[in-house]
């Protein structure tokens, strides 16, 4: 008598394209960051960098920043132009600290981000 196998399972490919398709849907997915996150990413590491200018150098840097540039020292960044900022004015001092604590506010149509520059810590952050 011959002894028919019996196939109740999945084979290797099968269980492989089912793990596909959940892989697929497991992929999170996230909304491209507009021209304005973009754009303040950017001017918070030209802040940065010139604070880390002013510490290396030991020199006082200047950063004046107007409704559509921005001069970091003597570097000057246009904004593309659709973005606009609130103009401010400061400096780092030879140590790297910052003049003043100030808010720099930036709009693209309806959105706005701010650049908010602590006193003391030296440090910058978005919202």
């Amino acid at each position: 008598m011959d002894k028919h196998k019996v196939h109740n399972g999945f084979t290797i490919v099968e269980m492989l394209f089912v793990l596909l398709i959940v892989c697929m849907f497991s992929i999170p997915i996230q909304k491209p960051k507009s021209s304005l996150t973009m754009f303040m990413k950017q001017m918070m590491a030209y802040s940065i960098t010139m604070q880390q200018k002013a510490f290396e150098t030991k020199q006082e840097v200047n950063v004046t920043i107007n409704k559509h540039n921005a001069l970091f020292d003597e570097y000057s960044v246009d904004y593309p132009s659709n973005i606009s900022c609130t103009p401010v004015s400061f400096h780092y001092n030879e140590n790297g600290n910052i003049s003043k604590a100030l808010t720099l506010s930036c709009y693209e149509e309806n959105k706005q981000m701010k650049l908010i520059y602590q006193l003391g810590s030296g440090r910058v952050r978005y919202e």
